[in-house]
């Protein structure tokens, strides 16, 4: 079914010319996004995504739970940036995530999440102090003018 849907997406992408690009250049939507803490980074993962131009569209659904690359290292409390490449995100929350094979829990909301006071292309959020047992963030964007939606994950190792 997965593969169907991802199929027909790029198909109608295809037929369409590339309708989830960008009105600033040729790029797909979504772009990449990392994490930061404490000067280290991490590649999150792309999850499921809808983008819609203004006379197409185009969505995408991945197979969760999603696949990570590697962990990023983070303490309760401590500081997250979210480098997102991109400056039509609307919102963006993100969630804390314990993942076992294909066991899913929601550990908690990051705290604080704001766009970067200079960077219209990054976010900023804080580990939540309760934080137990997480290994993943679970960020969810909103771009703007309901153009559409994506998910990353990436991995974390929470520190106590």
């Amino acid at each position: 079914m997965i593969l169907r849907v991802v199929a027909g997406a790029a198909a109608v992408s295809l037929a369409l010319g590339m309708a989830g690009t960008s009105a600033a250049g040729s790029r797909e939507r979504p772009r990449s996004l990392a994490v930061v803490a404490s000067g280290e980074s991490v590649r999150a993962s792309q999850g499921s995504w809808c983008y819609f131009g203004p006379h197409s569209g185009m969505c995408a659904d991945y197979a969760y739970p999603l696949r990570i690359r590697r962990s990023l290292r983070v303490e309760p409390g401590q500081r997250l940036r979210f480098q997102t490449h991109d400056a039509t995100i609307e919102s963006l929350s993100a969630t804390l995530l314990r993942v076992r094979g294909r066991r899913i829990r929601e550990r908690g909301e990051l705290d604080a999440i704001q766009r970067a006071a200079k960077n219209p292309r990054a976010w900023r959020a804080t580990i939540p102090g309760g934080a137990r047992n997480a290994n993943r963030i679970d960020v969810f964007a909103r771009y703007e003018d309901g153009r559409g939606d994506s998910s990353w994950w990436a991995g974390i190792r929470l520190g106590e």
